[in-house]
């Protein structure tokens, strides 16, 4: 029996569509995909994350308003304002600062983690319907015959294209949290950066201003800076949420005090096995507003079922409901993302209609 709360394998924001050749190269995408915001490219090919044109748009606009130059993600320079709300940018490192509540822990917990690539991952998602705030998301399919070697992976245009090496950007140092932390690239994965456990929580309060530094190795010296946020409900980890079978679902939460925080909601489906692509997910992004609505069109396509603590043999991972603020940088290999986040993780229900459960 596997585990598939957010501390465990579900723990990795996903895995990409290709030939399957190689589980274990599968779950290694899965797992530097993790804990990252859904978007979709100039295609429509959604990489969790990747933005739409509309979004790039407007993204680009806001992001050079905040003053995202060339220069931002140099030692030393300025780190932009946090990004508006809205489908993130595809990166190339991510720097994940969260508290955190699930149906495993009795309180909260906190957590310090980071992700640093050569380049931006694949899209393995696409986006099939769009509307109002939220998007319906299913896996990108590609098929590359023969097999893509290692160290690659298969295109959705059936081509093998390398794939982002895990390299390191030498010490970590975030600051304005309740302790400061400092992090060392892992020994087994010198992009990979584990913060220490035991951290404190509450590990910030909503308005503190927290930065992140990358002091600098193979990947560029890097700095950047976003906000704290309020705590999430809690509720939902204990309740769980139950969508209609047919109508729109409207899920709550209470405002926060900061009117510039945003709100991710992560409504997950299953997979066929270990390691695959989610066959259906809904994303969607707000303010921190109280409240948003999943249209009837996506939650009448969304399968039935009710997602269990724990699976065997397949993936259902706990959804999530997500308060926070990001701060963003050019580089090199392409933007860096300082996100600080409060995280909810909830069980889902659907009660769903005839034939369309999976």
């Amino acid at each position: 029996m596997t585990r598939r709360g957010p501390s465990g394998p579900e723990g990795s924001r996903r895995a990409a569509i290709r030939v399957p050749v190689d589980i274990a190269r599968r779950r290694l995408v899965l797992g530097v995909l993790h804990g990252i915001l859904l978007g979709d490219s100039n295609e429509r090919e959604c990489g969790l994350p990747t933005m739409s044109p509309g979004w790039r748009g407007l993204a680009a606009a806001a992001l050079l308003l905040a003053g995202w130059t060339a220069g931002c993600g140099t030692e030393g320079g300025p780190a932009p304002a946090p990004s508006p709300c809205g489908f993130a940018l595809a990166v190339a490192a991510r720097i994940d600062v969260s508290e955190r509540s699930d149906v495993f822990h009795g309180t909260a917990y906190s957590r310090v983690e980071a992700t640093v690539q050569d380049g931006t991952p694949p899209e393995i998602y696409r986006v099939s319907r769009e509307e109002g705030a939220c998007r319906y998301l299913r896996p990108v399919d590609a098929f590359c015959d023969p097999p893509c070697p290692g160290g690659t992976t298969c295109a959705p245009d059936g081509t093998c294209r390398p794939y982002p090496a895990s390299i390191s950007g030498g010490t970590l140092t975030v600051r304005g949290l309740a302790v400061p932390v400092e992090v060392q690239p892992a020994d087994w994965s010198p992009g990979t950066y584990v913060g220490p456990a035991g951290l404190p929580e509450p590990l910030f309060a909503a308005g503190d201003a927290i930065t992140a530094t990358l002091m600098g190795d193979a990947f560029p010296a890097l700095k950047l800076a976003a906000r704290g946020v309020a705590s999430m409900d809690p509720a939902l980890a204990r309740t769980g949420f139950t969508m209609p079978a047919a109508a729109d679902a409207t899920l709550t939460w209470t405002p926060g005090p900061d009117p510039g925080a945003c709100v991710q909601v992560l409504l997950k489906g299953s997979n066929a096995a270990h390691g695959l692509p989610l066959r259906d997910a809904i994303v969607c992004e707000t303010t921190d507003g109280g409240s948003v609505v999943v249209p009837s069109s996506m939650v009448q396509e969304f399968p039935a079922g009710t997602t269990p603590e724990v699976t065997s043999g397949y993936d259902w991972p706990h959804s999530e409901l997500t308060r926070y603020t990001r701060g963003v940088a050019q580089t090199a290999y392409g933007p860096a993302e300082l996100m600080v986040r409060s995280t909810t993780y909830f069980l889902l229900g659907h009660a769903g209609q005839e034939g369309v459960s999976r």
